[in-house]
């Protein structure tokens, strides 16, 4: 093998439950949700409802195709 390797050979292995593998998520708080401005949300509501209005009018309109700004 190779010196220049981070990887290393673990021989033994203690058995563990999902008990134990969720605790750690449990412990850590949840990350708080930043809140958007009563304006931010309007104009990102106001530029998806234009993306829409414009994609719907075309003829040969596809929704998944939206261009992204």
């Amino acid at each position: 093998m190779p010196s220049s390797s981070h990887l290393r050979i673990q021989t033994s292995f203690e058995p563990f439950t999902a008990e134990t593998t969720r605790s750690h998520f449990v412990a850590s708080p949840p990350a708080k949700k930043q809140k958007m401005s009563l304006t931010q949300t309007y104009y990102i509501a106001a530029s998806a409802r234009s993306k829409l209005g414009k994609e719907a009018c075309r003829a040969d309109h596809n929704l998944r195709l939206l261009p992204h700004d």
